[in-house]
């Protein structure tokens, strides 16, 4: 697990000083799981963020019919945060990690006294909220293209889906049946 890789990419968004990254790592713990090991379930309260170092992960729900509807995928280099998890309320969804995965972990009580202490993790947070929410518009703009455009969006901005998640997941991510996706990827290998 590279905690190197981590303060990198944290100093992307700021300058990081000495006894933040010395406060940050000394809470930091590593975390390891396997393929198809479910994280964060459903009624449970989330008490902390996770760096995924390696692996893949996803974000689903149980519709009405108790089909699982993907909405989110994680891929190394990604912070995986959870608001209702940060506001201690109780999840109404699953994360499961897809690949073999070592995860940073820290808690939230953790953030909190970082975010008192070191005026850098207020940047960090305001940062991160800001890639959510474009993240979160971007899903927005996908779920109003058609499903060829939809497809074809989610192969250009993150093909690693296609490598680690299966059919089923990816079709429900894209809210298309599995013969549609499957019929689409065809297409692309003729």
């Amino acid at each position: 697990m590279s905690v190197e890789q981590l303060l990198h990419d944290l100093a992307g968004w700021t300058d990081l000083s000495g006894v933040f990254k010395e406060a940050l790592l000394s809470g930091l713990h590593l975390e390891r799981y396997r393929q198809h090991q479910v994280i964060v379930g459903e009624g449970q309260i989330e008490n902390r963020l996770w760096y995924l170092g390696s692996g893949f992960a996803r974000c689903y729900f149980y519709d009405s019919d108790s089909n699982e509807q993907t909405i989110r995928f994680w891929a190394p280099g990604e912070i995986i945060f959870s608001y209702q998890g940060y506001l201690k309320a109780p999840a109404d969804v699953y994360i499961e990690i897809l690949e073999n995965a070592e995860l940073l972990s820290l808690t939230y009580k953790k953030l909190d006294i970082l975010s008192t202490s070191y005026p850098e993790t207020k940047v960090l947070i305001r940062a991160y909220m800001l890639k959510q929410l474009r993240k979160d518009f971007r899903r927005t703009v996908l779920n109003a293209m058609n499903s060829e455009e939809r497809y074809r969006a989610l192969r250009k901005e993150n093909p690693l889906v296609f490598k680690y998640a299966p059919l089923r997941m990816i079709a429900s991510y894209l809210e298309m049946s599995r013969e549609s996706l499957s019929r689409l990827i065809s297409r692309d290998h003729l």
